[in-house]
């Protein structure tokens, strides 16, 4: 059953989002608990049904919590010879796999309740992309609009110090990537702190931070990973037609229009593919101005202006129009790829896209999610769309562990593409005539003869996220889900995390 203190989530306009993660948790919780019962029956172990039952339950409370929680104080000094106390926190979710992997977000109005269920939902993205970490999250209380670079990098170096002082982060322990307004020179920070306080020794040392810059163990298309994720699952999603079928759309993203809240990393990266991809942008919504033009705007060219100006303010082209009208606005996707709970219930009422898609963590409450889905209006929620994070930051991980360089040799070297295909020429001259041979196009030449590190990533992050969308959309048809694409992701997520624990025991 649902825990009392979650039952008014579902109708909650502001609620905390560890309760939003739990609250998912136990739902699906209610439409796979005979199969979690299922699992624990095929193990060949003598117990009996009323243990087998306190197994089930063991184990959910067990994913149901997060295992380790902190909540750190420290002082800096600014360079404007002020002193001021920064609040950071620290959560471990499941251990089931480690190292554990989370994003370190800085935010002035961060929570621990926050860093709490953000750990909970990366361990159910890890899940369901088969990425064998638990999960984590780290957040640091801080605007950093109000500090100099030289602050931000005191206070990154001192927050890595404090945990490594804990012993709770590390290469094999808890590595964290990049997150909001925490990016590639931040994350460079925290890996320098431990190469050179506590990690001095470990040659895995780089490890433990992933979304570095490429010379400091980053890998190539890191940076546009989440948007390149969220443009292969929704090319994967668009191409099923019972998926589409209550939306009324074709498939296919040629010709679709679409609205981006939060023109950052992920919603330019993801815009500008999805633009690729033939679909239109009419509108963005940022901090400082919404734009709106029906004609459509240019991705990479509003970002370019907002990276000069510091905001979209005084954008020449499009036209500035209110927030809640451009979120509002007719179109095909609506992209939410800004903050927590963008849409609550009291506007949920006013969006008219006919797909969500949650490019952020949490942007919608479990009220909005309700109403828009009594609406048909199809949500693609962040357990789904947002793993192209966590599957680059596998792949830097690895990187950085096994100490390789990938695309360092070419497919042709590693799989010896010329002589496969003299041996392939051979015998189709045999079978159907001297005239017969194979000709790559000059794409195919380039893909097996000088593939690089980015493209390693990225099609490695098109066949992960391709594969979770045919997995959701066949748990969904399981679960008998209509469209509640999210359930279909944590029922599936939940099971996989489930197995874990009850194959490695519950005590030492």
């Amino acid at each position: 059953e649902m825990p009392e203190r979650l039952k008014s989530v579902e109708e909650a306009e502001d609620p905390s989002v560890h309760d939003m993660i739990l609250y998912y948790f136990h739902s699906a919780i209610c439409y796979i608990e005979p199969k979690l019962r299922k699992i624990v029956d095929e193990e060949k172990i003598k117990l009996s049904d009323e243990l087998k039952n306190f197994r089930v339950e063991g184990i959910v409370k067990l994913i149901s919590n997060c295992t380790f929680i902190a909540e750190i104080t420290f002082p800096i000094k600014k360079d404007c010879g002020e002193y001021d106390l920064i609040t950071a926190f620290k959560a471990h979710h499941c251990m089931h796999k480690t190292p554990m992997f989370g994003g370190i977000l800085m935010h002035p109005c961060v929570s621990l309740e926050d860093v709490m269920g953000l750990s909970a939902l990366n361990t159910f993205k890890s899940a369901m992309l088969s990425i064998p970490f638990g999960g984590s999250q780290g957040g640091i209380r801080l605007n950093p609009e109000l500090y100099t670079d030289n602050d931000i990098q005191k206070v990154t170096r001192r927050y890595i110090v404090e945990l490594l002082k804990k012993n709770i982060i590390g290469p094999g322990i808890d590595c964290g990537f990049e997150d909001m307004n925490a990016g590639i020179q931040e994350m460079s920070w925290m890996a320098d702190a431990y190469a050179k306080t506590f990690g001095s020794t470990d040659i895995n040392a780089p490890a433990i931070m992933t979304g570095k810059p490429t010379f400091g163990g980053g890998i190539h298309g890191k940076m546009s990973s989440v948007g390149w994720g969220i443009y292969n699952f929704m090319e994967r999603l668009l191409s099923d037609q019972c998926a589409l079928e209550s939306t009324g759309l074709e498939p296919g993203l040629n010709g679709k229009t679409f609205v981006v809240e939060g023109l950052g990393k992920v919603g330019r990266n993801a815009a500008i593919f999805l633009k690729n991809a033939g679909a239109k942008m009419i509108g963005v919504v940022e901090k400082d101005v919404s734009i709106f033009d029906e004609q459509g705007l240019d991705p990479e060219d509003m970002a370019n202006y907002k990276f000069t100006k510091g905001g979209l303010e005084g954008y020449p082209k499009g036209k500035a129009t209110p927030e809640e009208e451009v979120r509002g606005t007719q179109c095909d996707m609506l992209l939410l790829c800004a903050w927590h709970k963008s849409i609550k219930k009291s506007n949920a009422d006013t969006i008219q896209a006919k797909i969500i898609v949650e490019g952020a963590d949490a942007p919608l409450t479990p009220a909005a999610d309700k109403i828009l889905r009594e609406k048909n209006i199809l949500v693609v929620p962040d357990v789904c769309a947002s793993g192209g994070a966590l599957s680059s930051s596998y792949i830097e991980w690895l990187k950085n562990v096994q100490h390789v360089t990938f695309g360092r040799l070419p497919a042709s070297v590693v799989l010896d593409w010329p002589s496969l295909l003299e041996a392939m020429n051979e015998s189709l001259k045999e079978s159907v005539g001297e005239k017969a041979s194979i000709l790559l196009s000059e794409e195919n030449k380039k893909k097996f003869f000088q593939t690089t590190e980015k493209d390693i990533v990225r099609m490695t992050l098109a066949k992960n996220l391709s594969d979770s969308a045919c997995m959701v959309m066949k748990n969904v048809e399981t679960h008998k889900l209509g469209t509640n694409l999210r359930m279909a992701a944590y029922c599936m997520a939940i099971i996989k995390v489930f197995k874990s624990y009850q194959a490695a025991g519950l005590t030492v």
